[in-house]
């Protein structure tokens, strides 16, 4: 099993308590799943919290981006003298985007580390594994990149909170976007595991509810890391669709294009049309190569949303690292954020209050603010949409000329419907 690099600068050591030895603090702090310096208010002394996401492989630029949001975040918060009077300290660790490297990651993180707070990674897979650890260790949880809805819904605990616009809201939202198209022929393809399903299945569902004269020509899962889409590049063509809706994304979707586009699906007139997810990381990766006419969709792109928070945080990411930052840098940027909230709402680092505080909360986010519904813990956030086009004020193809908001509220599955999926099993 391959493991990660820790980049942090040590873990939280245990305080002196008078009546409990040095091993009996250590025990009783990893089975509350808690820093051992992290029981409430005080000055001095620190709290550790760590981010599992993708390091290495198809999907790096996902984890970099989430690395630079979490660490500029925390120092911050360093900056201005800290949480409840400790400084946070960070470590970050690749997870490989495998379910079982996450889970050994978590289970050190908690036991050994005493982090209060994880913030989770890239795989949806991989985050359902972490999930069922900090259920059991009573950790807060906090989802910015990986969205499957069962992480809110079927597998939903108090602890986890999502600020990403999970896969039902994601697939709905392009359903409402592609109901409006004149295009009743369409081809699914998406990755092979549980975001690529989950997706792929909200976005059919709604929209065959909007437009009842759709076909679906075809339907195709790649796996994961695919670096061949010869075959279904090959189906796709005999299938002969009118548009095409891909949930592919980061080096998977640049794998695809770039196959699709030699072997003449992409790219020419007579080609069918396009729906993907383009974050912003992605196009800045295409850059001349982006199929500009294709209708995109994202999750936060910077060039789309008009608050004064994003525009102060779009300067300091810049002045960091030199880059504008991508849709995973602004959630997971809200992510760490969220959490401060919730405990200087809660006036301790206690799981159990920091959940308590944080459920129905509304958020000043950089996206707005916006509210943690309390039955589900997900984040009403929006999902943008626009047609891909030449951007020479931000260097790259965006779709900030004809960028659509749609509101997380119309997004969401009704509380009714929440609780007849949980009851469903």
């Amino acid at each position: 099993m391959q493991h990660a690099t820790r980049t942090d600068h040590g873990s939280a050591r245990p305080s002196k308590v008078v009546g409990l030895s040095a091993m009996a603090l250590a025990l009783l702090a990893a089975a509350c799943g808690s820093s051992s310096s992290s029981g409430g208010a005080g000055s001095g002394g620190s709290v550790t919290v760590a981010m599992n996401t993708t390091l290495s492989g198809s999907f790096a630029s996902f984890g970099l981006a989430n690395q630079n949001a979490v660490r500029l975040a925390v120092d911050q918060i360093n900056g201005s003298g800290g949480l409840l009077g400790k400084q946070v300290k960070l470590e970050i660790k690749d997870d490989s985007a495998k379910p079982d490297v996450a889970t050994e990651l978590t289970r050190t993180e908690i036991l050994d580390d005493h982090i209060v707070a994880l913030f989770g990674g890239v795989s949806s897979s991989a985050a359902l594994a972490e999930q069922t650890v900090i259920a059991k260790y009573k950790v807060p949880f906090f989802l910015h990149t990986s969205n499957t809805d069962q992480l809110t819904v079927k597998k939903f605990n108090k602890y986890t909170f999502s600020v990403v616009p999970n896969t039902g809201m994601e697939g709905r939202a392009n359903a409402i976007t592609a109901a409006k198209l004149p295009y009743s022929r369409y081809y699914l393809i998406g990755p092979d595991y549980e975001f690529g399903h989950s997706q792929l299945t909200a976005f059919k569902t709604k929209l065959q509810e909007l437009k009842p004269d759709v076909t679906i020509v075809g339907e195709d899962y790649p796996k994961l890391g695919a670096t061949d889409f010869s075959s279904f590049i090959t189906k796709i063509q005999a299938a002969n669709p009118e548009i095409v809706y891909s949930a592919e994304f980061a080096g998977d979707l640049i794998t695809f294009l770039t196959q699709a586009k030699s072997a003449g699906l992409v790219g020419k007139d007579t080609s069918p049309k396009l729906i993907g997810l383009f974050d912003v990381d992605t196009l800045r990766n295409l850059g001349s190569g982006a199929p500009n006419g294709a209708f995109a969709y994202g999750r936060a792109p910077f060039f789309a949303i008009k608050t004064a928070k994003m525009d102060t945080f779009v300067s300091a990411f810049k002045a960091q690292y030199n880059v504008a930052p991508s849709d995973w840098a602004v959630m997971a940027y809200d992510a760490v954020n969220l959490w401060a909230e919730g405990v200087k709402k809660a006036g301790t680092f206690d799981a159990e209050k920091v959940a308590d505080a944080l459920s129905g909360t509304t958020f000043d986010s950089v996206r707005g603010q916006l509210t943690i519904r309390a039955i589900d813990h997900q984040l009403n956030c929006s999902e943008y949409e626009g047609v891909l086009a030449a951007d020479t004020k931000v260097g790259f193809s965006t779709f900030s000329a004809t960028a659509v908001s749609l509101n997380g509220n119309d997004l969401l599955l009704t509380p009714d419907q929440v609780t007849a999926a949980r009851s469903s099993g």
